[in-house]
């Protein structure tokens, strides 16, 4: 076997940027798909069912970040040290995910079953709760094997055709075949299709291999387990405040702070797709001690977020009244503190890169446990008495102090890279257009002369740069 092994040395240097389109491609048409139909489901589902829905998929998301046993990591490690072994390696990984799932689902029923806690829905929708989470587990695992392998086609596919297929089921199911409890329309069909695609995946990975290897499993779990804290601690830092708002207050509140985060959040859909390209160039360029060649690049991937950021920003109160009905129209106040915390997610995952680099997983996790007790016991107290409002205030809170731990491990460990000064542009024009969004609120016109303003000068100094990012440098 090689020493060493990297995924990066397997694609071929032009492979960098088509992989990073069709990332994107595939990226944006889900969250395009996702947005365009904002205004069907806000319109065809009362807030309170839409409010169901999403405290629905926050458990969803919970339940996976437990089940899955954060084994996509391992899936990387596998890559990493296993690669000519790799399919035995998925195989090591999909049995242990599987055997993990049907043991904490009966007991995660047995708790909710005997226990009587309110989840917000009943027990029918938590098993379909759970066959989803299962199931996105094992997708999320080949998703990481196509995307080290670049198959960027199939992943591509992975990522377009469940979602599509699912938002345009759930609106014919709810506009012609339901009357009451609507929210299931949407429910059932995205767990139905999860589970379908998640059988064909198992299909194709059970087809190179069948092995169970010990070895594998244990070198898996052993990266995995870390991640587990930080993952079910990430996974309640970003979805705790849905579920505790249906708790504390209603659904209906829950409904109208989902359109908002959704909104405001889509911007990472950007961030995500990039980071495709970034995080393997990433990867080389640190083995290479390239510093100065990543500082350089990272200021142009800093632009390349704060542009459409900026834009968010300037637009939202207009883009809110196109995408819902005016009940959610009063969210706007706090439509910029959710885009500010989507923000600073982009901007500590750098850092954070930095530490899974030199494997101080278990600060990582720390970080994310500081961040999340700190997130949940602000929204104890402050939803109770602003409501969905106070959820984006301590949401903003609670990213920036996650971004400040993250940027202190991470510049313990590399003093020269990523520097204070490379953020202090992008994070001081950010601050002055959310400035600008408050000042002219009622005053579109401004807004969008400013924007217009900003946009073609940053694009036009900045021109050269934007050009060369997706070139690989050696």
């Amino acid at each position: 076997m090689k020493e060493d092994v990297d995924v990066i040395n397997t694609v071929k240097k032009d492979n960098y940027l088509k992989a990073g389109s069709l990332y994107l491609i595939g990226s944006i048409f889900n969250k395009g798909m996702v947005f365009l139909t904002i205004p069907i489901f806000t319109r065809i589902l009362t807030i309170h069912e839409y409010g169901v829905i999403n405290t629905y998929l926050s458990w969803v998301t919970i339940f996976v970040s437990i089940l899955g046993l954060s084994l996509d990591k391992g899936v990387m490690i596998g890559f990493s040290e296993y690669e000519e072994d790799i399919d035995d390696f998925m195989s090591t990984i999909t049995i242990i995910t599987l055997l993990n799932s049907v043991l904490i689902s009966f007991l995660i029923i047995a708790v909710f079953y005997y226990s009587n806690i309110n989840i917000g829905f009943s027990l029918m929708i938590l098993v379909i709760a759970l066959f989803q989470a299962s199931s996105t587990a094992v997708l999320r695992n080949y998703d990481i094997y196509l995307k080290f392998r670049y198959e960027y086609i199939k992943k591509s596919a992975l990522e377009i055709l469940p979602n599509l297929l699912t938002l345009v089921s759930a609106i014919l199911i709810i506009v012609y075949f339901l009357n009451n409890e609507k929210h299931l329309g949407k429910i059932i069909p995205h767990s139905s299709f999860t589970v379908i695609f998640s059988i064909l995946v198992l299909n194709q990975i059970f087809k190179k291999s069948k092995a169970f290897n010990k070895t594998h499993a244990k070198i898996a779990l052993s990266v995995s387990i870390p991640f587990i804290f930080h993952g079910m601690s990430m996974t309640l830092l970003n979805q705790s405040d849905r579920i505790m708002i249906t708790s504390l207050v209603n659904a209906s509140e829950t409904g109208i702070y989902s359109l908002i985060y959704n909104f405001s959040m889509a911007g990472t859909v950007i961030f995500l797709s990039l980071n495709n390209v970034w995080l393997p160039w990433f990867t080389k360029n640190m083995k290479d001690r390239a510093i100065d060649n990543i500082n350089e690049k990272a200021a142009v991937f800093l632009l390349l977020m704060t542009l459409p950021t900026v834009g968010l920003i300037l637009t939202a109160p207009e883009l809110l009244r196109i995408i819902a009905p005016e009940e959610y129209w009063g969210a706007d106040v706090s439509i910029p503190l959710i885009i500010l915390s989507s923000y600073l997610i982009f901007i500590y995952s750098l850092y954070i890169n930095i530490e899974h680099i030199h494997k101080k997983s278990k600060s990582v996790a720390v970080n994310t446990i500081v961040a999340t007790v700190i997130n949940i016991g602000l929204n104890y107290y402050i939803i109770q008495l602003y409501g969905y409002h106070g959820a984006a205030a301590t949401t903003f809170v609670s990213y920036l102090i996650l971004f400040y731990l993250h940027y202190r491990g991470a510049r313990k460990l590399e003093s020269e890279l990523l520097p204070l000064k490379l953020l202090i542009k992008p994070l001081f024009l950010i601050t002055l257009n959310v400035l600008i969004y408050y000042l002219f609120l009622d005053a579109f016109s401004v807004r969008w002369y400013l924007l217009i303003l900003q946009m073609g000068y940053i694009a036009l100094s900045n021109f050269d740069k934007l050009t060369i990012f997706f070139k690989r440098k050696d």
